[in-house]
């Protein structure tokens, strides 16, 4: 099934260093939203070599405001997230929060990211952990010529 397609939102690049790349956007509601790629090799051990090119992604609002069904939000994060990727080569994973117990709505919602970028062209890997004190979900999304992707899965330490 395919996606109906809506106009993405003017990104703005807020940030970009070797470590930190920052984008933020702006909606028809006035709902600011940041997203955030942070070099991620702090969930890796030593033993990943390409640890360096993956990132760890983050979406807020600033406004700390309820969600609004709105698709370009959606358009746009894919948007930020093919550039990112795309254009700079690197892969990212995605670590669910459950600090507001919304830890269920967040899987949702990379699932359909990740079935988004499940084709020839991107690899995937989604899965529960269960930790000391409580379970998240991770997902990694890796363009397909980044070498390092069995890697990530391999070596991949979320403590």
């Amino acid at each position: 099934m395919l996606l109906e397609q809506y106009k993405p939102y003017e990104i703005r690049l807020l940030k970009q260093t070797q470590d930190e790349f920052v984008f933020s956007f702006t909606t028809d509601y006035s709902i600011d939203y940041i997203a955030t790629f942070k070099r991620a090799d702090v969930h890796f051990n030593d033993k990943c070599y390409h640890s360096f090119n993956i990132y760890e992604f983050g979406f807020f609002n600033q406004q700390e405001l309820g969600t609004i069904k709105d698709y370009r939000i959606r358009d746009t994060i894919h948007k930020i997230l093919d550039f990112f990727m795309q254009e700079n080569g690197h892969s990212i994973i995605y670590i669910c929060d459950n600090l507001d117990e919304n830890l269920e709505v967040r899987n949702y919602l990379f699932k359909k990211w990740i079935g988004f970028y499940n084709n020839q062209n991107y690899n995937t890997y989604f899965k529960k952990i269960k930790l000391t004190y409580y379970e998240t979900y991770i997902g990694i999304i890796s363009p397909i010529e980044d070498i390092g992707f069995t890697e990530y899965i391999k070596y991949l330490e979320i403590v």
